[in-house]
């Protein structure tokens, strides 16, 4: 069950976070807060409505990768908390 899970919240992170290289060449971590979580629709256009900007004017592409890299790693943690309290204390308002 672990493997399964974290194959989904990978998916689900790769689907929400990416790398975007903007019109005056540097590159943005961008983060999809819709329902479907589709990043790959993004337009630098509109980016206001469900999109959330990470990270901006990052120079280089390996230094944009590692912050989407870390992003997407702190999204599948959040991911892994929200499951365990939910099945650990059996009720989403029980924190300790």
């Amino acid at each position: 069950m672990k493997t399964k899970l974290l194959k989904k919240w990978r998916q689900e992170a790769i689907n929400r976070i990416g790398v975007f290289e903007m019109s005056d060449r540097t590159f943005s971590v961008i983060f999809d807060k819709s329902i479907f979580g589709e990043v790959s629709h993004w337009d630098e256009g509109r980016h206001e409505y469900g999109y959330q900007v990470i990270k901006s004017d990052i120079e280089t592409l390996d230094e944009a990768i590692s912050v989407c890299d870390s992003t997407r790693r702190s999204f599948i943690l959040r991911e892994a908390r929200k499951e365990w309290n939910k099945k650990y204390y059996g009720s989403k308002q029980r924190y300790y």
